[in-house]
């Protein structure tokens, strides 16, 4: 009985060892999962704007319409009469402009408390016309003279040029500059060690 009574006292140290075995390397484990998972965190960028890519600033959008006409000219001489086929009508087109921010660099002098930003000009990305916009205002049809599908298309392209050359002449891409300059100049001072710096610009030659 005596030996009995010491065979449990040992059993018992013996599954105490073993738990408590078990319980530090189950906390090794933990703290080694808890490093892998902070070591493999991303690295935050220096300035925020260097994985950007192409950034729309500035979306433009006008409403263009279009006058298309068919006639049967005689030898070029005139028209001849109700031989004409025509269609008035308009559709909104979305006009991007922006940056790429790929191709800036810069330089950070800690001194004078500068980040010198060399970036390109803005420049149209896209015209995009939304369909969903279509709006007729004549459509006379003649039995003499069709507008093909073909000439339908090359409408619409003229249409989106049209867009972009309203767009430009409106300061878009002037507003587009100023945007970008703005956006970079907001990422910079985010950041705690920039924050205090002045964000000078200049722009890169065109090529």
């Amino acid at each position: 009985m005596k030996n009995k009574g010491i065979m449990d006292k040992v059993i018992t140290i013996v599954k105490w060892v073993a738990i408590i075995i078990i319980a530090l390397a189950a906390v090794q484990i933990t703290a080694n999962l808890g490093t892998k998972y902070i070591s493999s965190s991303p690295k935050t960028t220096k300035l925020g704007f260097e994985n950007v890519g192409q950034l729309v600033t500035q979306t433009a959008y006008l409403t263009v319409v279009k006058d298309n006409k068919k006639n049967i000219d005689f030898f070029n001489l005139f028209k001849i009469p109700f031989t004409e086929t025509r269609k008035i009508f308009s559709y909104d087109i979305e006009v991007d402009a922006g940056v790429d921010f790929s191709k800036i660099t810069y330089d950070v002098e800690k001194e004078q408390k500068n980040v010198k930003i060399k970036l390109p000009h803005a420049k149209i990305y896209k015209a995009k016309i939304n369909t969903d916009s279509f709006r007729s205002y004549l459509d006379s049809d003649s039995i003499f003279t069709k507008i093909n599908m073909s000439e339908h298309n090359e409408s619409l392209k003229k249409m989106e040029e049209q867009a972009v050359k309203d767009a430009e002449a409106n300061s878009m891409l002037n507003l587009a500059d100023e945007n970008a300059k703005k956006i970079i100049k907001g990422l910079v001072n985010s950041s705690d060690e920039y924050k205090e710096y002045n964000v000078l610009f200049e722009y890169l030659e065109e090529k």
